[in-house]
């Protein structure tokens, strides 16, 4: 169980289980997929981790509702509850496959590369002047970076 501090201080704990796993089906499979697809898919869907947030917080009783849960995940709090989240996913999955352990880690670790990139690139995006062309490299390089972690992805995946 991983937990994280919401914005109005209130603690949030985190478990993901088979049966609470078995209910998320729908929406991602992270009980039989393979962690590269799963990890890749939740790496691009800000609203696909926000849900998960919700469906596997553990003590739903501490918050008002949905809604005051989401509208107090804002800066550090939602920085951490995403990593509270991730955490708690790679744990689950390396519980669930002890032979997936170090891919796991290695994954996990080549998201957070890949998030602080992105930040450094949008950081050099808004400290330029031209917008058009800021937007522009903004998204040929998150492109870059998406396609070379992919193939570093399948790389270790085939070796």
């Amino acid at each position: 169980m991983h937990s994280f501090v919401d914005g109005k201080d209130r603690e949030c704990k985190l478990k993901i289980t088979i049966g609470s796993a078995k209910n998320y089906r729908e929406k991602i499979d992270i009980i039989d997929a393979d962690p590269s697809t799963i990890i890749e898919r939740m790496a691009g869907d800000m609203s696909l981790r926000l849900d998960m947030l919700w469906h596997f917080l553990d003590n739903k009783e501490a918050v008002e509702s949905r809604e005051d849960f989401e509208n107090s995940l804002e800066g550090t709090a939602l920085f951490q509850a995403d990593e509270a989240l991730w955490s708690e996913l790679a744990f689950f999955i390396q519980s669930l496959r002890p032979a997936m352990s170090d891919v796991v880690d290695k994954l996990m670790e080549k998201y957070r590369e890949l998030t602080k990139r992105q930040a450094e690139i949008v950081l050099k995006v808004a400290n330029s002047l031209d917008l058009e062309k800021a937007s522009n490299t903004l998204e040929k390089e998150a492109m870059k970076i998406m396609d070379e972690a992919q193939d570093q992805i399948l790389k270790e995946f085939t070796t």
